[in-house]
């Protein structure tokens, strides 16, 4: 089983309410997001959070929940070690940005989770 399983199941979960706004919606998103990556620093979740979710933020009229839901969690999966190659979703500047985000909270970061985080980075490039 995946890390962002756990992650779907609540974001599905949630779908199923009555309508919340975009406002309840995002703050559920990032709720959600935070319990599948405590173990990631409190900074670097909200700016992982903001990043990836930065669609549903800025075009809630859209209210692409289930896309913001994807990105989200497949950045849960990369931080947990079982990211998917073959799928790899993001784009040169999601890649630069989880560089840029990873660097900044070296320091606070598990060393196998950052080793890994970074080798997929590598992989694209993105150094």
């Amino acid at each position: 089983m995946v890390s962002s399983d756990r992650f779907f199941k609540l974001v599905r979960h949630m779908k199923k309410e009555p309508a919340l706004s975009v406002e309840e919606t995002l703050e559920r998103l990032r709720g959600f997001f935070f319990s599948c990556t405590r173990e990631l620093p409190e900074s670097l979740q909200y700016d992982l959070f903001d990043h990836f979710a930065e669609e549903l933020e800025e075009r809630p009229e859209a209210g692409d929940v289930m896309g913001a839901a994807e990105r989200l969690g497949e950045v849960i999966d990369l931080f947990h070690g079982e990211y998917d190659d073959e799928r790899d979703p993001f784009t040169e500047v999601d890649w630069d940005f989880i560089r840029e985000a990873s660097s900044e909270s070296a320091s606070e970061m598990d060393v196998k989770t950052l080793t890994y985080v970074m080798q997929h980075v590598l992989d694209r490039g993105r150094m």
